[in-house]
């Protein structure tokens, strides 16, 4: 008797499966990746502005709680040029911030520089066989 219910139970998933939409399927695989998950720590949420503007681009992703809020506050009219506007961020929003800064150093600017690098040498290298 197991062993069949186990085959229906088996059977059952599957074809829940065929018959789920990808909004299903991704709230599942979602709430399974979501399980071992740890909030960022407070270290992680730390911004400082001399990092996040040295970059000739800015980006800033916000949920959208955080969107809703930063709606609501005021820009701040320093002088004829400038504006300060203020924008509020949870520890989530601070931490991927940070983790995108550090994501485009690691996995743009560094291979970008090592592209450039190699391409000096191999044109070094060129310059060194020509002469000889």
């Amino acid at each position: 008797m197991l062993r069949v219910a186990k085959k229906q139970n088996s059977t059952d998933l599957a074809e829940l499966d065929k018959e789920a939409t990808w909004q299903e399927k991704r709230k599942r695989y979602f709430t399974e990746k979501s399980k071992d998950l740890q909030p960022p720590a407070d270290k992680d949420c730390t911004l400082e502005p001399k990092y996040m503007f040295d970059s000739d681009t800015f980006v800033l992703y916000m949920c959208f709680e955080c969107r809703l809020s930063s709606r609501k506050l005021e820009v701040i009219h320093v002088d004829g040029n400038a504006d300060h506007l203020r924008i509020s961020l949870c520890r989530i929003c601070r931490a991927n911030t940070n983790i995108l800064r550090r994501s485009k150093f690691f996995n743009h600017d560094l291979q970008l520089f090592k592209k450039h690098q190699d391409e000096s040498e191999e044109e070094e290298v060129k310059v060194v066989t020509k002469r000889k």
